[in-house]
C-alpha cells in the first residue's frame, strides 16, 4: 500500500476490467498483532487508509460502480495465544479505521477458529452498521482447524448479523 501502491492499484483494475463487482481493501493483515511482528504497528493507520483510499482510486479510475469490501483477516494464532478481549480490541481497531476511511461493507475472510470469527464480527458490528460477510476456511471433512462442522458454524454465524456467510482458502467446500 506504501512501497508499491501503483501495483496494487493495478491489482484492483485488473478484478474490475475482469467484471468483479466487487473489491477487497490491501488490507487482510493490516492489524496491529500482524504490523508488530513486522516492526510496523505504528503504521496501522496509514496502512488502513492507503488499503481503502487505492482501492477506491481504482473504483474512480475504471469509471465503474463496484463496492469496496473492507478486509479483515484473523490474527492467525494458536488457539487462546492472547485470549478474546485482545482479539476483539484488535478487530475493533482495525474495523473502526476501515469503516472510518468509507468502505461500502465488510469481508471479515479465511478465519480458521469460529470463536475468533464471531469477535471479529462483533467488533465490526460494535462501530458499524454497514453489511458484513463472514467466511471460514475447512478442510477435506467440511470442519474448521478446531473441528467445527460447517452446519454447526453456519448456524452459530445466522445469529451474528452477518449478510453472507462462506468458505474460502481451504480444502474443504
Amino acid at each position: 500500500n506504501v512501497k508499491a501502491p501503483e501495483a496494487v492499484i493495478g491489482v484492483h483494475a485488473g478484478f474490475i476490467r475482469a467484471g468483479a463487482e466487487l473489491i477487497e481493501t490491501n488490507t487482510f493483515g493490516a492489524n496491529r498483532r500482524k504490523l508488530s511482528a513486522l516492526l510496523l504497528e505504528d503504521r496501522l493507520e496509514e496502512m488502513v487508509e492507503r488499503g481503502v483510499k487505492l482501492a477506491r482510486e481504482a473504483r474512480e479510475i475504471s469509471g465503474e460502480q463496484v463496492f469496496i469490501a473492507g478486509s479483515i483477516g484473523p490474527l492467525g494464532e494458536p488457539e487462546g495465544a492472547h485470549g478474546g478481549d485482545y482479539a476483539y480490541e484488535t478487530f475493533l481497531e482495525q474495523a473502526r479505521l476501515l469503516e472510518g476511511r468509507g468502505v461500502d461493507l465488510f469481508m471479515v475472510e479465511t478465519f480458521f477458529d469460529l470463536d475468533e470469527l464471531e469477535a471479529a464480527v462483533a467488533a465490526v458490528r460494535e462501530v458499524s452498521s454497514l453489511p458484513v460477510v463472514a467466511q471460514l476456511t475447512f478442510d477435506e471433512d467440511a470442519e474448521t482447524l478446531a473441528g467445527v462442522p460447517a452446519r454447526d458454524a453456519v448456524e452459530r454465524l445466522r445469529t451474528a448479523g452477518v449478510v453472507a456467510i462462506g468458505a474460502n482458502c481451504g480444502l474443504g467446500p
